[in-house]
């Protein structure tokens, strides 16, 4: 039975979750035997969990690039072949570049839309 192919790149971004919980970005770098693909994409791990950047009805959500396929049966060899020719170091470097940047502005947004939200929980000002 053919297995998937994983390298992992740790992006150095921190970010809090929506659950207060501390998670880093990890990109994902995998060949599926379910269909023989080649594709990259950020996670967020904390010490026990898995967790995602949700983007629903807009802009938003993890970074995921599909990188290459080949169709017919999914040997281990085709798996790690079609793994080691589409990962090429040229590519990694692009996409943990980009990947980082979307990682980086995803925790930018929601830093920014935490602070919109605790300015808005404040009482108005009132004058004396």
């Amino acid at each position: 039975m053919a297995h998937d192919a994983k390298t992992t790149i740790d992006l150095g971004i921190e970010r809090i979750d929506y659950s207060g919980r501390t998670t880093r970005a990890v990109l994902e770098l995998t060949t599926r035997s379910g269909g023989v693909e080649s594709y990259a994409q950020v996670g967020w791990n904390g010490d026990s969990f898995r967790s995602v950047a949700l983007g629903m009805g807009g802009p938003g959500g993890d970074y995921r690039r599909r990188c290459g396929a080949i169709s017919g049966v999914a040997t281990q060899k085709r798996i790690d072949t079609l793994h080691a020719t589409t990962f090429t170091p040229e590519l990694i470097a692009e996409i943990t570049e980009q990947a980082t940047a979307y990682s980086q502005g995803i925790v930018d947004r929601e830093i920014a839309e935490r602070a919109r939200s605790s300015e808005s929980a404040k009482p108005p000002y009132t004058a004396s």
